[in-house]
């Protein structure tokens, strides 16, 4: 057995060898050949060159400048025409409300300490998502004009919340 294992790697050794010999050799064909041949110009140049024919209508100056300066005189983009999502089930929140809570909120801090503690439960017990829009800006408005320092909610549910 261990004489069939050093004929083996002799055979392997000889078979690598042969590989390397045959790579030598197409590689020094491939040299000898590329020697002969007259240099040729890459084609990323040929078709450089080619652009270059083609816009010689384009002064100098402009060759280096950035691709807007040629479109200088080019009529502005315009922009995309939005339609308005019109969904018949979506809440329209009173403007006026939420801007006078804003209004309320923007106004200077009361000398005193208040803080509410609220347990808003039931918002959305009576009228849909009409009757639990107008409960939750009611509540809001109350606590802009109270003004607290803090405001603790109780049993708040994620509609209310988003307003």
């Amino acid at each position: 057995p261990a004489s069939a294992m050093s004929r083996l790697k002799q055979q392997d050794t000889g078979t690598m060898d042969q590989l390397a010999a045959v790579r030598q050799a197409a590689q020094e064909r491939f040299l000898a050949q590329r020697a002969k041949e007259p240099p040729t110009t890459p084609p990323n140049m040929q078709a450089a060159s080619g652009l270059l024919c083609s816009i010689g209508n384009v002064p100098p100056e402009l060759m280096d400048a950035p691709i807007s300066a040629l479109l200088a005189d080019a009529p502005p983009p315009q922009p995309p025409i939005k339609r308005p999502r019109v969904d018949p089930n979506a809440l329209r929140v009173p403007q006026d409300q939420t801007a006078e809570v804003q209004r309320l909120l923007a106004l200077p801090a009361p000398e005193e300490l208040r803080i509410i503690s609220w347990n808003i439960d039931g918002l959305d017990e009576e009228g849909g998502p009409e009757g639990t829009m107008r409960r939750t800006l009611a509540a809001a408005m109350h606590i802009a004009r109270q003004r607290p320092v803090a405001v603790l909610l109780q049993e708040a549910i994620p509609p209310a919340l988003e307003l």
